[in-house]
């Protein structure tokens, strides 16, 4: 049964194909194209042209259907671009602020302040792990979309 799925318009058309013949409701129709082809061949192409509309109406909806989900990726892959954006910018001012820390305990590194500048440089190397997690979760995001940040 799973392949009727996602069918509905299909199935609704050959049923209509059908049925619009073996009910009688095609009579108007005929009369017109008997004058062009013999009658079996008018009622057959009825139901041909009643199948090929829903078939129609079968495809935009498959379409309209892929559309959406195309949409719905491009916009997931633009909040996981922006949120990469976001974690580069954190990490080159983790970066900046640990390589200005070095340098002024380079400067002087018997200075009072150099205690001080080298805590900063760990605090910020250490946050560098923490956004190297992000980055793999970000990475696992993209791989699994069902996945939750």
């Amino acid at each position: 049964m799973a392949w009727i799925q996602g069918k509905g318009w299909l199935l609704l058309g050959l049923v209509a194909a059908i049925a619009v013949p073996a009910a009688g409701l095609h009579t108007w129709l005929p009369a017109a194209l008997t004058r062009r082809m013999p009658l079996p061949w008018a009622e057959i192409l009825i139901g041909v042209l009643i199948f090929f509309a829903f078939a129609g109406l079968y495809f935009r909806d498959h379409w309209s259907a892929t559309a959406g989900a195309r949409r719905r990726e491009h916009e997931r892959v633009a909040g996981v671009a922006s949120d990469l954006r976001e974690l580069a910018s954190d990490v080159d001012r983790s970066g900046a602020v640990m390589v200005e820390n070095l340098a002024e305990v380079a400067r002087d590194p018997g200075a009072p302040t150099s205690r001080l500048y080298l805590e900063g440089a760990r605090a910020h190397a250490s946050r560098l792990r923490v956004l190297a997690e992000r980055a793999r979760g970000l990475v696992a995001n993209l791989v699994d979309p069902k996945r939750r940040r």
